[in-house]
């Protein structure tokens, strides 16, 4: 699996994850302010999974999102000894808005 496939997405290329298009959609329009982006990703997740599935998959999103604020509000840097710590730096550091934190 490709990470930065499965970060940054790619129109139609395949992640390597069973539903990915759909659990990409749906985890990236989660932190935004378009209600209908969220719902229409939820709807087609749901479309694709199940309702329980999807539940789970925005339980893991919102946990994710904690974590991570917890991480950036103590000021904790990623290990640079991580093989993939410079990559999620580089994709971080472009993508980063302080404004949606």
């Amino acid at each position: 699996m490709d990470l930065m496939t499965v970060m940054e997405g790619g129109g139609d290329t395949e992640t390597g994850i069973l539903h990915g298009r759909e659990i990409r959609a749906f985890v990236q329009a989660i932190p935004g302010q378009d209600t209908n982006r969220i719902i229409q990703a939820r709807m087609q997740l749901v479309k694709q999974t199940s309702e329980l599935f999807t539940a789970d998959v925005a339980g893991i999103s919102a946990h994710f999102h904690g974590i991570n604020r917890i991480a950036s509000g103590t000021g904790i840097q990623i290990n640079p000894s991580f093989p993939v710590s410079q990559e999620i730096q580089e994709y971080t550091d472009r993508t980063f808005d302080p404004k949606r934190v």
